[in-house]
């Protein structure tokens, strides 16, 4: 008797070894498959904006933004990303004799490999293409400030696995090169008269090559997810900073909070 029941003591614990092992290894290493996720993305954004080509006054403000996006990871080795966000409301200079109203469009796509890989996390880098649209319309003055730009950009994502459901993961790019448009010295001249009908012509003619000394923005995303079977649910928070340093330079911080809900598809 005693031999059968320190045999069976001894198969129960080598099952529960093993079961443990098994589970540490089905949460410690994602299943090498493409997987594909769409992305709904919901947040608010503290924004405080100068732009010198209509005033040296600081407009700020609470934006609501959303994004929806498609992005694919391949066996764990490359990662590609496209989305688009936009962004409405009123940024307000603390006055009573006018207010602002700020739109926000962006387009972004990129492509990253992994290059370094630990016990639960990876390190991704890889190229970003941007395309960028601010525009502040100064209510009651006739007037509007505008940055559009068409960005390149290194992007570096690091991922942790704190468990099975659960990651935590950080962000960081930066343009390299950026093709920019921006009102001249004047604000509005001849050109923006005659194509007044036209805002697109506006916006994007008369674009520059700017390099690192002339747009400075860095931008970095925090992000914490928690997985089911087919979701995940993130939320993050992101800061980036931009300026321009155009004839009449643009200086703009943004600081956001977002809720984030991704379904894996196929």
């Amino acid at each position: 008797m005693k031999i059968l029941i320190t045999i069976a003591t001894s198969l129960f614990i080598a099952s529960t070894v093993l079961g443990q092992n098994d589970s540490i290894r089905i949460y410690s290493i994602s299943p090498l498959k493409i997987i594909n996720k769409i992305t709904i993305q919901s947040g608010a954004s503290y924004l405080a904006l100068k732009d010198q080509t209509f005033s040296p006054i600081v407009f700020s403000g609470v934006i609501p933004s959303i994004r929806l996006g498609f992005n694919q990871n391949r066996y764990n080795e490359k990662l590609w990303n496209t989305d688009i966000s936009l962004s409405y409301g009123n940024i307000d200079y603390k006055n009573k004799y006018f207010k602002s109203t700020f739109i926000a469009a962006q387009f972004t796509f990129n492509y990253l490999w992994k290059i370094r890989s630990f016990k639960n996390s990876k390190i991704f880098l890889g190229g970003q293409f941007k395309s960028v649209l601010n525009l502040l319309d100064y209510d009651g003055f006739n007037s509007a400030g505008w940055f559009t730009a068409q960005q390149l950009e290194p992007i570096l994502i690091y991922t942790y696995a704190i468990s099975g459901r659960q990651s935590i993961s950080g962000q960081f790019s930066y343009p390299i090169m950026s093709l920019v448009s921006r009102p001249s010295y004047a604000g509005i001249d001849e050109f923006v008269v005659v194509n007044s009908d036209n805002v697109p012509k506006i916006l994007y003619s008369r674009m520059k090559l700017y390099s690192l000394n002339k747009l400075i923005n860095p931008n970095i995303e925090l992000k914490y997810s928690y997985t089911l079977k087919r979701s995940i649910f993130s939320i993050s928070a992101n800061y980036s900073y931009l300026q321009v340093n155009s004839v009449r330079k643009y200086y703009k911080n943004t600081l956001g909070l977002n809720l984030i809900y991704q379904l894996k598809i196929g």
